[in-house]
């Protein structure tokens, strides 16, 4: 590959490839060369690498856990907010499912509801759930979700956001029991 500007200033990539042109004996008589204008693939490249550059920043500066699951409900991205809110490293929580991370019967309320959302592959908002933390207390997440699929109309999984409402919930708890003790 080689970079070369242009009379006007413009960079333009090239890529080179040659190899000797020999006779029907197999002695070399000379050279044949190919160039390839690889601008637009350049460009395309870079282009790439800074939207993923961006999208690394935005999940990484967030408060909130960012999470992929497959068509299966298997965690095949976790954000590094999974550490602070639940305590496990990213790499613990691939391959888990969500209910894992569940006491169980919370595992099985929340499986309820999902089946039905996933069985239509619909989007869902605000699924309050609560959740084990890897030093053992627990916390309460909202978590929203969209189906995703593939360039074939396939479905592929769920993007989603955990955002952790338990010293909301608290609150509320609180609110509400200070309002039922005034009556």
């Amino acid at each position: 590959e080689a970079s070369l500007e242009r009379s006007d200033g413009m960079l333009f990539h090239l890529l080179l490839n040659a190899g000797p042109l020999k006779s029907a004996d197999g002695r070399i008589m000379g050279c044949v060369v190919t160039l390839n204008d690889i601008t637009e693939r350049k460009q395309t490249e870079e282009a790439l690498r800074e939207s993923e550059e961006k999208f690394r920043s935005l999940v990484e500066t967030t408060s909130d856990w960012i999470w992929e699951v497959d068509q299966n409900g298997i965690y095949t991205y976790a954000s590094q907010r999974v550490r602070d809110i639940l305590g496990y490293e990213p790499e613990e929580v691939i391959g888990k499912k969500p209910f894992d991370l569940m006491l169980p019967g919370e595992a099985e309320r929340i499986s309820e509801i999902f089946k039905s959302i996933s069985a239509n592959k619909n989007p869902f908002r605000n699924l309050e759930n609560i959740n084990r933390h890897k030093g053992g207390r627990l916390v309460v997440l909202e978590t929203s979700g969209v189906p995703f699929f593939d360039s074939h109309g396939d479905f592929k999984g769920y993007r989603g956001v955990d955002r952790d409402i338990t010293e909301r919930k608290h609150v509320e708890e609180t609110l509400k029991a200070s309002l039922r003790e005034k009556e």
